[in-house]
């Protein structure tokens, strides 16, 4: 048996003995003030993401309101966000211009949601893996899941459409950063006819956006898949735009020179953002 059939084997028995298929059923944590709430709205230190702005918008999903406020020059955009690597010279300035979360101090954390439960299983599904259901059938589900999660009303219309694409991601007037223009054109609307590589894309990118706010999550599935498609970071300081890993602390390499070194040898590459974690390959 090599690994890909222990994982086919062990994610086709989770199946059979029950996982979370209800919102009723998803997990929580809860602190008191919530962690997002301090950083996003307390702190004013975090602010929606330029690559879920333009999602969100080109889409024109109704969840964007649920996830995040706009600010009062937002105009007809639901959400406005940063680009990754932009560099921020007035944080006050920044706080009036980029769309804080929508979330209250005590809001319970996200743990883990029926809605990402099934796109797991529609992403065994692709694979060929017993998931007790198509794909398709899944992916429609896991998306109407997260828009029940949300209290974002039916998702019916937003599967049925195959036209929106991702938004044009422009910078807000005396913002930080630059305007991009759109870096995928996947559709929301499942097609069985597209290519394994589409269909894994237009999976990938629900998933992702479902995710909110999750985002240790959502790293690692762009790290894990490539998707989804993000615009280029700004900055050259992490030399790739999607870091792989966080570098060790400047401090190691003198304060702890034998196991600092150690531990770079076991990651087989250099102490760098590129360098990819053992699971990525």
């Amino acid at each position: 048996m090599d690994h890909l059939d222990g994982v086919e084997l062990g994610a086709e028995a989770a199946v059979a003995a029950g996982v979370i298929t209800d919102n009723a059923d998803n997990t929580a944590i809860t602190y008191y003030p919530n962690g997002q709430y301090k950083t996003s709205v307390d702190w004013g230190d975090s602010r929606a993401c330029a690559d879920l702005d333009a999602f969100l918008n080109g889409y024109k999903d109704p969840r964007a309101s649920k996830y995040f406020n706009a600010p009062a020059t937002a105009g007809d955009r639901s959400v406005i966000g940063l680009r990754a690597g932009a560099l921020v010279q007035n944080k006050n300035t920044a706080m009036a211009l980029y769309s804080a979360a929508n979330i209250s101090a005590d809001s319970r954390g996200v743990w883990m949601t029926a809605a990402e439960m099934t796109f797991c299983r529609a992403e065994g599904a692709l694979l060929g893996w017993n998931m007790g259901g198509t794909a398709g059938d899944l992916y429609n589900k896991a998306v109407s899941l997260s828009f029940e999660q949300w209290g974002a009303g039916s998702a019916d219309a937003y599967l049925a459409d195959d036209t929106s694409v991702q938004a044009d991601y422009t910078n807000p007037s005396g913002g930080y950063g630059a305007n991009a223009a759109h870096v995928s054109s996947v559709t929301i609307k499942w097609d069985d006819n597209a290519s394994a590589e589409t269909k894994l894309e237009r999976l990938i990118t629900q998933k992702w956006i479902a995710l909110f706010p999750e985002g240790q999550e959502a790293w690692c599935e762009i790290r894990r898949t490539g998707y989804p498609k993000v615009f280029p970071a700004i900055s050259a300081a992490y030399a790739i735009d999607v870091p792989n890993r966080v570098p060790f602390c400047s401090t190691e390499s003198t304060n702890n020179p034998a196991n600092y070194a150690a531990a770079v040898a076991l990651l087989g590459g250099e102490d760098t953002y590129a360098t990819r974690l053992w699971w990525q390959r």
